[in-house]
C-alpha cells in the first residue's frame, strides 16, 4: 500500500486526495486498514498542520503495535454473512494474540458478526477471546463463540484479542 492520506483534508495535488478529503472516521479506517496489512505507515499530510484528530489517529500506539508486530504475519479476510460491504481482517500476532479488525465500507451502520469457528476455534475447544479495543483503549471482557460489534458507515473497529481458557 502507498502513503497514508490521513489528515490531508482535501489538500495536495493528487486528485484522489484533493477532492474534499475524508472524514476523521474514514481516516481512522484508512489507518487501521494499513496497520492490519503491515503496510508502511508513511504520513502524507503536512505535519505542521495536523489537527488533534489526525494526531490521535496517527499516534495510536495500540494500532501501531499491530502494524509493527515482530511476527510480521499477514492478515486474512473473513466474510460477514449477509452484508458485502462489511468484512473482518484477522492477523495472528507473535505472542499468540490476534488482531481482529472489522471494516464497513457501506453507507449505513452495520452489525458485523464474527463466528470464532470461522477462525478455526470451535465451541468445544474450551477457549474464548479476551477483547481489547485498540482505538478507544478499553478492555471489553471475554467473548465466547462470536463477537458482533456495530460498525458505523465507512468506519472500523480494531481489537487485540488474547486466547484464554473458557471457564464458563
Amino acid at each position: 500500500m502507498d502513503m497514508l492520506v490521513v489528515g490531508m483534508y482535501g489538500k495536495g495535488l493528487n486528485p484522489e486526495t484533493s477532492i474534499g478529503g475524508c472524514t476523521d472516521e474514514e481516516y481512522q479506517t484508512h489507518f487501521a486498514l494499513w496497520a492490519m496489512m503491515n503496510s508502511p505507515l508513511i504520513i502524507g499530510c503536512d505535519m505542521r498542520e495536523m489537527t488533534d484528530a489526525t494526531k490521535k489517529i496517527l499516534l495510536n500506539k495500540e494500532v501501531i503495535a499491530l502494524n509493527q508486530d515482530p511476527g510480521v504475519h499477514s492478515c486474512y479476510s473473513l466474510p460477514v454473512y449477509g452484508n458485502p460491504d462489511v468484512f473482518v481482517l484477522v492477523k495472528p500476532l507473535a505472542n499468540g494474540d490476534y488482531a481482529i479488525a472489522f471494516f464497513n465500507f457501506g453507507d449505513a451502520k452495520a452489525k458485523a458478526v464474527l463466528n470464532f469457528w470461522d477462525m478455526g476455534l470451535s465451541v468445544s475447544a474450551g477457549y474464548a477471546f479476551e477483547f481489547r479495543d485498540c482505538i478507544n483503549h478499553e478492555d471489553l471482557g471475554i467473548q465466547q463463540e462470536y463477537f458482533a460489534p456495530i460498525v458505523s458507515a465507512h468506519g472500523c473497529k480494531v481489537y487485540r484479542c488474547r486466547l484464554i481458557p473458557n471457564t464458563k
